[in-house]
């Protein structure tokens, strides 16, 4: 690691994956791993991934969901190593929160919070969990979109949502100060200074509840149904939403405050009696879709995930968790619901379509019942 090779590596990375982080589902997410040493195929669509881009190879017709890691890189007593290249052959899907250390074989699957030290021998199969377990993937037929919604989709997800979103926000923090000086060009008394301190708290606020709270909830609500192709009006409305709100982020800083269900409601969550959160990144994108009960507790960064995404298509559920459910500290309730006083345990996944019973604690990844006396 203190050699001039390790730390350029190191550098290398940590821009890398600062980059990607910034440009997240944008279509210039895979030119720009390119242009980094990257080898990605065509009709490939990627979220922010950590990686060393140029051991990284691609195949053509993939998906790379977000927070992903995909890079053979690690550090052994104060070495950085670096076994092998990382390979995703084509029409591979990749979910969030994995590391993918030597690759996936074509038409393969990774689900959520999955860990493949090794290179699976056989093509065409589903991972998932820590250690990973294998399963058949059904195959579906990609939809192929019209030239007209990848050219819209590129315009969005370039022009949009790297640039226009972002300059907006930055906007917002002069068009506050004109305001200021426009009224107050001077301070004569104190109320003036109140008045101005007013304005100074009323405007963001104003430019968090249009820009983060009320377009959103505009473009992404429960009337959405069924599946949708990436390249999709739906699906661009969706993520032009969630652009917005991770560019206007609200002024005040509610979490693990009484206000903090009051906040969730804004955005379409239905929140009962007594929930408790530290964290604030519970309801990973899609909060309208969530029902959570009463005494409710989320530890930090346990999040619920109400969407899928895989055969370049998106399908959003309605999930509910019930009165007294405990997610403890990174468990993550993925497209299952959650019985009445059920407990997912720390760093515990679920796996898609079973519900976790009434009264009884789960653990691993994926999320298995355990007895309550030993867990």
């Amino acid at each position: 690691m203190t050699s001039f090779k390790g730390r350029l590596i190191a550098f290398k990375v940590a821009q890398a994956t600062g980059v990607s982080n910034m440009l997240s589902d944008s279509a210039l997410q895979p030119l720009f791993l390119r242009l980094c040493g990257a080898d990605i195929g065509r009709d490939t669509f990627m979220s922010d991934v950590q990686t060393l881009p140029e051991l990284l190879t691609i195949g053509d017709g993939s998906i790379v969901a977000s927070d992903n890691t995909l890079t053979s890189l690690n550090i052994d007593q104060g070495r950085l190593q670096i076994p092998c290249r990382t390979v995703l052959g084509a029409h591979t899907f990749v979910g969030n929160r994995n590391h993918i250390v030597e690759g996936l074989p074509e038409g393969s699957f990774a689900g959520l919070n999955t860990w493949l030290p090794r290179m699976p021998a056989e093509e065409k199969r589903g991972h998932f969990g820590n250690p990973a377990m294998n399963f058949a993937r059904s195959g579906q037929e990609v939809e192929q979109a019209s030239k007209a919604s990848t050219c819209l989709f590129n315009f969005f997800s370039s022009a949009v949502y790297v640039f226009l979103w972002p300059a907006m926000k930055k906007a917002s923090v002069s068009v506050t100060f004109c305001t200021g000086r426009s009224f107050f060009p001077k301070i004569h008394h104190v109320w003036d200074l109140v008045a101005l301190f007013g304005i100074y708290l009323i405007m963001p606020l104003l430019v968090w509840l249009v820009f983060g709270v009320l377009i959103p909830n505009a473009l992404h609500n429960r009337s959405i149904k069924g599946g949708h192709t990436l390249q999709s009006a739906t699906i661009q409305k969706y993520m032009n939403s969630q652009a917005l709100v991770k560019n206007f982020i609200g002024p005040f800083r509610p979490e693990g405050s009484a206000w903090h269900a009051a906040f969730l409601r804004l955005s379409g969550t239905k929140v009962g009696r007594n929930f408790f959160s530290p964290g604030g990144s519970l309801l990973l994108w899609d909060p309208m879709w969530t029902e959570i009960g009463d005494d409710v507790t989320m530890d930090f960064d346990s999040v619920i995930s109400t969407h899928s995404a895989e055969d370049f298509k998106m399908k959003f559920t309605k999930r509910t968790v019930g009165d007294g459910a405990v997610l403890m500290q990174a468990a993550t309730l993925a497209n299952a619901d959650m019985g009445r006083d059920a407990v997912l345990r720390p760093a515990s996944v679920t796996w898609k379509g079973p519900s976790l019973g009434e009264d009884t604690v789960y653990e691993g990844a994926p999320a298995e019942a355990k007895d309550i006396e030993t867990a």
